[in-house]
């Protein structure tokens, strides 16, 4: 049942820290492969991004095509849709399921064509009206390699319900033949709608000519402007494979860093907070270059950063980065992927290096490809962890890093420890809580077998994770935010620790994309104080004091927060809807018979309530007849007594 408290807005100081949780030691129990069960065994990408599709809070994908068909119309990416599993009662039990066909991603703006190029894609609610939207992008090094000159970047709006259309003349095609490196979404004017930042890489390597980045205001209506020069930024030309929006001097303005290909240290773009960006990366210490990389072979390497990772990993209230660099040695006078360390108001907010941050152990590769990397907390004891994807160079060794946060905020590699040692030449890996458990778990994507380009999918299931307390937290936007409230900042102050988390859609190379719900880690601490949520634009922080733990909940601008799920998410007094999807009958089945008379309302994807219906004490089953129903996504809410819960189910 929805559970409803009224907040006040407070403002908030940074609590003390706590000590780490050391209950337990890792061992191969922390994590289980869930690639089969989920349906996945099947799947490739090279490409990995993770949004909910269709607003049932449960992650679905988008894996895009591999390296080998850059630039092609080999319509090889693919939706996939998070369902419960029909064959099982356990909700907790999901299948991803391939949408792709008749989503109409591949619709191409000449009608006599039936597909187009797709190389990349990253994913936000453009036009604010509730439903997740799309951009598409084109790759490539040389001109001499582009197959589909007149295949260009798009938009397509989506209803919500997996299907995507085009926008003409959106702003984003007029741009022409562009080498997209990245996209991150941000809204930099804080004006509501969603902005587009696109990195770019060579417009033409034979030729060693480069092409300046791209930021383009959003509209509001799905449509785009080219605002590079307005905003200060049309001089700045050298080849980059990504970038992510962070605010990263916590000034309530979201700034830009750029990750360099390696002939430059990249760009820390300032957000000035009056359309004009400055770019501080001298100043403030931003560089994938401090040092070379790679010496072996005796001509140093020159490092190129393929992601910038922001977090505040240590929990004292500033955004830190995590470099992660493609050429690194192990050596003390190699650079490599390094965390840089936020020195605070008081030096500026300047990033420092600091290479013993991360420690490597065998077996590891002398010449460091180091392609991905993300922050987790992987055993919710409310530290980060960072989770490293290296692929390429040395196929022997080269593998994915699990990387423990210790008492001293050093990173442990454990790698060994829980039994993934076996994630072998990774290119990219993502964080998500795919069953909604409380935890957060990885899609690897596995680049090589036997020397050939197959880009294998893994899920990495998180046993680890519900031995500690959570609280996951999904926002809601208010009026004058953008509807996913990307950019806003939410801390969590439970258990003497203060930790915050950044709503963000594209980072890094390629636009890599994670969920915008939050799930954060509470250790042992069964309260939590309050969470803060910072909006952007003009809007008054909102706070919620003591929220309930080990529940999805939803905090809007007015200051309520909204329990999705009444009771901790492993629920095991709420009914099974099966089948999902379902065509013509849905079935609700209780564990064991009802107690009280239940109410059971039917709502549709705009939130409208289209039918109501009665359960009687004693029953333990009932049946809902959704023949009638057009196709789309649907939602029930139980409610007896004083529990409840709140289900999803497709007609299909």
């Amino acid at each position: 049942m929805y559970r409803m408290l009224l907040c006040r807005t407070v403002l908030a100081g940074v609590l003390g820290i706590s000590a780490f949780s050391s209950l337990y030691a890792q061992d191969t129990s922390w994590f289980s492969d869930a690639t089969k069960e989920t349906g996945l065994e099947s799947a490739r990408g090279f490409r990995i991004n993770i949004v909910d599709i269709n607003n049932d809070d449960y992650p679905d994908l988008i894996l895009e095509n591999g390296q080998s068909t850059i630039s092609k119309r080999d319509k090889l990416t693919k939706l996939y849709l998070n369902t419960q599993n029909p064959q099982s009662d356990d909700p907790h039990d999901r299948l991803f399921v391939d949408i792709t066909e008749g989503s109409g991603i591949f619709a191409n703006p000449d009608q006599s064509q039936d597909s187009r190029v797709i190389d990349m894609i990253t994913m936000a609610d453009v036009n604010n009206d509730g439903f997740m939207d799309m951009v598409t992008g084109t790759y490539y090094h040389t001109l001499e390699g582009v197959s589909f000159p007149d295949d260009r970047f798009e938009v397509m709006l989506g209803d919500g319900q997996g299907h995507f259309t085009l926008v003409p003349n959106n702003g984003l095609h007029e741009l022409g033949l562009i080498p997209a490196g990245g996209f991150t979404f941000l809204d930099y004017d804080q004006d509501g709608n969603i902005d587009l930042y696109i990195s770019t890489l060579f417009q033409d390597l034979t030729n060693n000519v480069f092409i300046e980045d791209f930021l383009m205001k959003g509209n509001g209506d799905g449509t785009f402007r080219n605002a590079t020069e307005e905003a200060g930024m049309l001089e700045t030309k050298f080849p980059v494979h990504g970038a992510t929006a962070t605010d990263w001097n916590n000034d309530g303005w979201t700034d830009i860093m750029t990750s360099a290909y390696c002939r430059s240290s990249g760009s820390l773009w300032r957000n000035n907070g009056d359309g004009t960006f400055t770019d501080v990366a001298e100043e403030a210490g931003y560089s994938s270059q401090k040092m070379s990389g790679d010496v072996d072979g005796g001509v140093p390497r020159a490092l190129c950063q393929w992601a910038a990772l922001p977090a505040d990993f240590d929990n004292d209230g500033d955004i830190d980065v995590t470099h992660v660099l493609v050429h690194g040695g192990l050596d003390a006078n190699e650079g490599r992927t390094t965390v840089a360390i936020n020195q605070g108001p008081e030096k500026g907010y300047r990033l420092e290096w600091d290479l013993a941050r991360i420690k490597r152990d065998t077996p590891r590769s002398y010449h460091l490809g180091d392609q991905d990397g993300i922050w987790f907390d992987m055993d919710n004891d409310g530290w980060l962890d960072l989770a490293i994807a290296q692929a390429v160079y040395l196929p022997t060794t080269d593998r994915t890093y699990i990387l423990r946060q210790n008492s001293e905020h050093f990173f442990d590699d454990i790698t060994q420890e829980v039994g993934l040692l076996n994630l072998k030449e990774t290119h990219n890996v993502r964080p998500f809580d795919y069953d909604l458990d409380g935890d957060e778990d990885l899609l690897v994507e596995l680049w090589r077998k036997s020397g050939s380009v197959v880009s294998e999918i893994a899920l990495v299931r998180n046993e680890v994770g519900t031995r500690n307390n959570h609280v996951t937290v999904k926002l809601i936007a208010p009026e004058g935010v953008n509807r996913n409230a990307i950019g806003a900042r939410v801390t969590v102050y439970a258990g003497g620790m203060a930790q915050i988390r950044e709503l963000r859609a594209g980072q890094g190379h390629f636009g890599a994309q994670q969920p915008l719900i939050q799930t954060v880690g509470l250790g042992t601490t069964t309260s939590i104080d309050s969470i803060v949520v910072r909006w952007p634009g003009n809007i008054p922080p909102t706070s919620v004091a003591n929220p309930p733990a080990n529940r999805l909940i939803a905090i809007d601008g007015a200051g309520l927060v909204v329990s999705v799920d009444e009771k901790p998410h492993n629920r095991d007094s709420h009914p099974v809807v099966s089948p999902n999807p379902a065509s013509d009958i849905i079935s609700l089945r209780w564990p064991e018979p009802l107690a009280v008379g239940t109410s059971v309302e039917l709502y549709n994807l705009l939130g409208v309530r289209i039918g109501t219906y009665n359960v009687a004490a004693g029953k333990d089953t009932m049946a809902i007849a959704v023949q009638s129903l057009p196709v789309g996504t649907y939602t029930l809410r139980v409610v007896s007594g004083s529990t409840g819960s709140v289900h999803t189910f497709i007609r299909h």
